[in-house]
């Protein structure tokens, strides 16, 4: 199973994330899927899936997307305190 789980700012640190991974495990378990995988873009989301037993399958710096031209222009804009989108999975059979 892929999905996309967000929470609004004010929303933030109230333990909907967790919550929101929780009840999409319980339904891709539902059914039947054998993984689940998710892009997990912020640090604070990378913890959640991390403390629920995800495994990184692969990291991307943001600092790596840069211009070809010059090499001097992050592409992707200031992306604050996160580094790295992380791809995970977690086994569910």
């Amino acid at each position: 199973m892929l999905s996309l789980k967000t929470t609004y700012r004010t929303a933030r640190g109230l333990g909907l994330g967790r919550e929101l991974l929780r009840l999409s495990m319980e339904v891709a378990a539902a059914l039947r899927c054998e993984f689940y995988f998710s892009a997990v873009s912020n640090m604070y989301s990378q913890r959640i899936f991390s403390d629920s037993g995800f495994v990184t399958m692969r990291q991307l710096d943001y600092s790596d997307f840069v211009d070809e031209k010059d090499g001097s222009r992050n592409l992707l804009g200031d992306m604050g305190e996160h580094t790295a989108l992380k791809t995970v999975s977690f086994e569910l059979i």
